[in-house]
């Protein structure tokens, strides 16, 4: 740390940090998904679950499954849960956080303080440089550089809402300061590593990602001494490249000649490569932006100009033309998402995978509020809750264990008959002869519908449907829900024949072997 010029400006400063009250608190996303981190029961249904609560935010993270930043599974990722398994847990919740912490700073877009667009900017850069070098140099974990290179300035714009009354455009300052720790320090008696230590301290973000945004500077360390923390090297050398990357009068072969043999005795990286991730550190940024919702300046495609902007405005349509559009987009919309889930379904690596793409699917664009997967265990005479998607629905299914009485019971019913029930109200007459009163203790539902998932002669599981607020499901809305269970039941067939097949046979006769066994 750099000497103190002025302790009762340390003090005075660190006393309007403390009291400060409108700094944005933690978003709560953050702190469930580091409940699930840290839980070592919680699956990725649980991480999947989160981010399906969010409509814009299961949009956000599908673009970026898909876009050229995780270029091996680029456009091959149609639900949150293969995301899931094919970027990695990890890669998914760092993704989650990063988005999080940035619209939690949007309100600052207001302030003419500090340029916000431009600090998204270098910071989503770095995060894109640190991804791509700790790949190159086969760290760890390049997700977690990904997302400490986002957040590794994320003190500066705390400063500026603390202290943008004394030091306007702080970032323009810092930025332009040959010694921007010390500059802070000299102007406030702090500097902008403690600042985001601090507030990453009260967002319990964890130790992996404190390190580099609290030393990400490296004060007291030479260029070519390495720090006790890799991370903080990677962190300092991917903000040194988007410094050069941000000068115009400085080409990206410049860029490489000039910093190239530092950050090789540095870090180790070669030139080659090195020369190869400044190439595409700019490309890259303005594509992962797009796909995060993240506005950037420099890097990013101008805006189409819209009707309005002619000054011709188009005339307004009739109401039923809209209520038809609308219709079709969402007859649109479950047909996309039910061809998606069927490509995910198929190339399911494990049940587990396609058990949970099969509820996803069914959630997610089938608009049900709670989807529970029951396991029909004959040998107990029990149904056994196993997975769920829907508000608190995963914790849900874990306390559900209905004894199954021979002959009695809806879920009975639908196992032994292999046929879907539809309950449209609980309570009525007509259902009383045919619900167990564990049955509905259990299932807690007005109205509901089940269905039954046969990969073989019987019944296997039993997939319970909820609409939000317990309203009746219609029927086309349960056999297009069925559709779905029908697909995963074979594509569960699929996986275990290929399981079998697999022991002793190459790949490419398992794969000829399953198409003949599946021709229609």
């Amino acid at each position: 740390m750099p000497e103190q010029p002025n302790k009762s400006l340390r003090i005075r400063a660190l006393t309007l940090l403390e009291q400060f009250g409108d700094l944005p608190s933690m978003p709560q996303i953050i702190s469930r998904v580091r409940e699930i981190s840290e839980d070592p029961k919680s699956s990725a249904a649980d991480l999947a679950n989160i981010i399906l609560s969010d409509h814009t935010l299961t949009t956000r993270i599908l673009r970026i499954a898909n876009s050229a930043f995780y270029g091996q599974y680029s456009g091959k990722v149609s639900t949150i849960t293969q995301a899931i398994v094919l970027m990695g847990f990890n890669a998914v919740r760092n993704t989650v956080m990063g988005i999080a912490v940035y619209d939690s700073f949007a309100k600052l877009e207001r302030q003419a303080e500090f340029d916000l667009t431009a600090f998204w900017t270098k910071s989503l850069g770095c995060g894109v440089v640190a991804k791509n070098l700790a790949s190159s140099l086969r760290f760890k974990s390049s997700e977690e550089a990904f997302i400490a290179g986002f957040m590794h300035d994320i003190g500066q714009p705390v400063m500026c809402m603390v202290f943008a009354g004394e030091i306007p455009r702080i970032g323009l300052l810092v930025s332009h300061s040959a010694d921007p720790v010390r500059h802070e320090h000299e102007k406030l008696g702090l500097d902008h590593q403690e600042v985001g230590e601090w507030l990453g301290k009260k967002w319990n973000l964890p130790p992996i990602l404190l390190k580099p945004i609290r030393h990400h500077h490296r004060v007291g360390i030479g260029p070519h001494e390495k720090s006790q923390h890799p991370l903080v090297d990677l962190i300092y050398s991917a903000d040194m490249i988007i410094g050069k990357l941000a000068d115009p009068s400085v080409d990206n072969n410049e860029i490489t000649e000039l910093i190239g043999s530092d950050l090789n005795r540095l870090l180790g990286i070669k030139r080659e490569d090195l020369a190869n991730i400044i190439e595409n550190a700019t490309t890259q940024t303005r594509e992962i932006a797009r796909d995060l919702q993240i506005k950037i300046t420099g890097f990013a495609v101008a805006p189409k100009p819209t009707a309005s902007a002619t000054g011709v405005q188009p005339a307004a349509p009739p109401p039923e033309y809209l209520e038809t559009v609308q219709r079709l987009s969402v007859a649109e919309r479950e047909l996309a998402i039910f061809r998606e889930v069927g490509t995910a379904l198929k190339e399911g690596t494990s049940e587990e995978e396609i058990l949970q793409t099969l509820l996803e699917g069914i959630y997610r664009g089938l608009g049900f509020g709670r989807v529970l997967l029951l396991r029909i265990d004959r040998a107990a005479h029990r149904a056994q809750g196993t997975l769920g998607f829907g508000v608190s629905s995963q914790q849900q299914v874990h306390d559900v264990s209905i004894v199954l009485k021979d002959g009695f019971g809806a879920i009975v019913s639908c196992a032994t008959r292999n046929k879907m029930i539809n309950v449209l109200d609980a309570q009525a007459d007509l259902y009383q002869s045919l619900l167990d009163d564990a049955e509905k203790a259990a299932l807690d539902s007005p109205s509901f519908c089940l269905l039954p998932l046969a990969a073989g002669d019987e019944v296997e599981y039993v997939v319970f449907l909820e609409l939000e607020g317990g309203l009746p499901i219609e029927d086309d809305k349960a056999r297009s829900a069925e559709s779905f269970v029908n697909q995963a039941a074979m594509a569960l067939e699929r996986f275990r024949l290929r399981q079998l097949l697999a022991v002793g046979k190459p790949t490419n006769e398992v794969d000829s072997l399953i198409t003949l066994a599946f021709k229609k």
